[in-house]
């Protein structure tokens, strides 16, 4: 089992970074020993041999009072780029950005001490700490991806906390090489916000509206002759945008259990969408993602990013008609528009017993938001609190082809972040 000596200073905040990098990514045992004493370091140790440490450098979370959650203390760009000496597979730690300064090596084996501020950045990226201090927001009054220092750099299309991660592990490793971490495989999570389950049941203007897009902007005629028929014949199995059985058939087709997000409120055509959860074609969606393993989920409407009160009574809704229909409780889903907000969605889904979170992502661009790949645990600033909810950050959402040059490129691309 593994020590870790520290200071009080920001308990809350070390117990929880430690869990996720030690606990939840490396599945290492491990005991923190909280020390009087400030100090600039982690220290690391085996039970029973505390001579024998592994220091690494305490820097963020030794940020005063008077300095935490203010602009004073968020990372402005890397203070500079550096190749990890030989610890172990060096061809995937190359240029690694540093954002503070540090004196010597970044990792110096002979004297046991790691210069990169470890835990403390990835403190930083997994809490999403520059959006709860920053107040810069787009038009649906999202936090500005534009703002964010991992987009300034460039750094976005790198997993920084898995880098980060890996750099502490290869020192652990060398300096105890009986350790074992836990083993993790590649595996993908594929979810569908169901924004538009049908092209009928819908107001008639918006009906035509869209079928005019598909002529008159998107040049996409068999869609919309397809779309025709089947409002005029009320043929659900004619409508392009029910697609349920084609996204579950290729799903299993790869050994994929498909997520199925759904909004359960009838926006009557707004940005809400145009469906009602309640209606006999929609139900029996639900049935059949079911029995065919696939998993149901919320999609929480526009206006409960922020809004305790509205989430919980969409939330109540949903589950009483999976409860209805003999269903599994929902426990994970999306925000509508990746409307979200660092000050109180974590803690409102934790709040109402959602179990994951799917939000936290780009919108029109892909990558990684928090600077991971990994499901982890949340930690909500405002109440210093370690909640029982699981962020499965979104890395690529398939309407940013949109933004990209053209779909291969937009491939490339998934194949690249997949790497």
């Amino acid at each position: 089992m593994l020590v870790i000596s520290t200071s009080t200073h920001r308990d809350a905040e070390k117990q929880y970074i430690l869990h996720v990098v030690l606990k939840e990514f490396l599945g290492l045992n491990y005991k923190i020993h909280w020390s009087g004493v400030e100090s600039n370091y982690f220290e690391i140790s085996l039970s029973g041999n505390s001579d024998d440490e592994l220091r690494v450098s305490n820097i963020f979370l030794n940020t005063s009072n008077e300095d935490w959650l203010r602009p004073t203390s968020l990372f402005i760009s890397p203070a500079s780029y550096c190749n990890v000496p030989d610890i172990g597979k060096t061809d995937l730690l190359k240029q690694i950005p540093i954002f503070h300064e540090i004196m010597g090596n970044v990792v110096n084996p002979s004297k046991d001490t790691i210069s990169l501020d470890i835990f403390g950045v990835i403190f930083y990226f997994l809490t999403l700490y520059e959006e709860f201090v920053l107040d810069k927001k787009d038009h649906h009054e999202r936090f500005d991806f534009k703002e964010s220092i991992l987009y300034k750099t460039g750094l976005y299309r790198r997993p920084i906390v898995n880098e980060y991660v890996e750099i502490l592990w290869l020192s652990l490793q060398k300096k105890w090489p009986r350790l074992e971490r836990c083993k993790r495989s590649y595996n993908i999570d594929l979810s569908h916000d169901v924004d538009q389950p049908f092209s009928y049941n819908r107001p008639f203007t918006q009906v035509v509206r869209n079928i005019g897009g598909d002529f008159l902007r998107r040049g996409s005629y068999m869609t919309g002759l397809r779309k025709i028929a089947s409002v005029l014949m009320n043929k659900s199995n004619w409508d392009p945008t029910n697609n349920f059985e084609y996204l579950m058939d290729i799903s299993e087709k790869h050994g994929i259990k498909s997520t199925f997000n759904f909004i359960p409120i009838n926006g009557q055509g707004n940005i809400d969408g145009a469906y009602d959860i309640n209606w006999p074609l929609v139900q029996s969606l639900l049935k059949k993602i079911n029995n065919r393993g696939h998993i149901i989920g919320f999609h929480p409407g526009y206006y409960t990013y922020d809004n305790l009160n509205e989430l919980t009574r969409q939330y109540k809704n949903l589950n009483e008609l999976c409860l209805s229909l003999d269903l599994p409780e929902v426990r994970l889903g999306r925000h509508h528009y990746l409307r979200w907000n660092v000050k109180s969605s974590w803690r409102h889904w934790d709040q109402i017993g959602l179990k994951s979170d799917s939000t936290v992502g780009y919108s029109g661009l892909d990558g990684f938001r928090v600077g991971c790949c990994y499901p982890y645990s949340v930690f909500d600033l405002s109440s210093r609190q370690h909640l029982n909810l699981i962020e499965n950050p979104l890395l690529v959402m398939d309407i940013n082809v949109e933004h990209e040059i053209g779909l291969s490129q937009f491939l490339e691309k998934i194949v690249q972040i997949s790497n």
